[in-house]
């Protein structure tokens, strides 16, 4: 539980109620703004909803939120998010399911682990901030994501190949078939 500081009576906020306020938070200022396309606007929405659970996951996994105050540990992810955000292009119809972030924050993890030899080490230089720390953090973050965007693009290319394929295949045996009949 964190004490929430800008109320002068005291409140205990959970880290769930914490994370939804700043999903709800940079969901809004994306509405705020129209554009033309929906479905870019809706990618973009997307991708910094995972962006942004992928922050607290890793941070999680690093132990970055415990034993700091809830404005501090906000602060800092919401800083981490837009900078990931800056550095990664939005392409329409690049939609990450939120379910890959388990996957994407342990490869995250890995990069950083190499980066910083050990996880008790790159515990400490989250808490402290530094800007060299954060840059490898967002750099690490853009380079899973872009993987994972490859990913999906290669898949989707090749689920279209494949059915043009099976399609093929239906249709020669069709043919096969309809051959047979009339030969007899």
């Amino acid at each position: 539980m964190y004490n929430m500081e800008q109320n002068p009576q005291t409140r205990t906020v959970s880290k769930t109620e914490t994370l939804e306020m700043i999903l709800e938070e940079e969901t809004s200022e994306l509405d705020q703004f129209e554009t033309p396309d929906l479905s870019a606007a809706e990618s973009e929405k997307q991708l910094r909803l995972f962006v942004t659970l992928l922050t607290v996951k890793v941070m999680s996994k690093c132990h970055a939120l415990k034993n700091r105050s809830q404005e501090d540990w906000t602060t800092h992810t919401k800083r981490l998010v837009n900078k990931t955000m800056e550095g990664l292009a939005i392409t329409k119809g690049f939609c990450p399911d939120v379910r890959s972030t388990k996957e994407v924050c342990k490869d995250v993890l890995k990069d950083l682990q190499k980066k910083f030899c050990s996880k008790r080490q790159l515990e400490s230089l989250i808490l402290s901030q530094q800007p060299a720390v954060e840059a490898a953090i967002v750099q690490c973050m853009q380079a899973n994501i872009k993987k994972l965007s490859t990913q999906l693009a290669t898949k989707d290319s090749s689920s279209w190949k494949e059915d043009l394929l099976k399609v093929l295949f239906i249709a020669g045996l069709l043919v096969a078939f309809a051959l047979i009949v009339l030969i007899r």
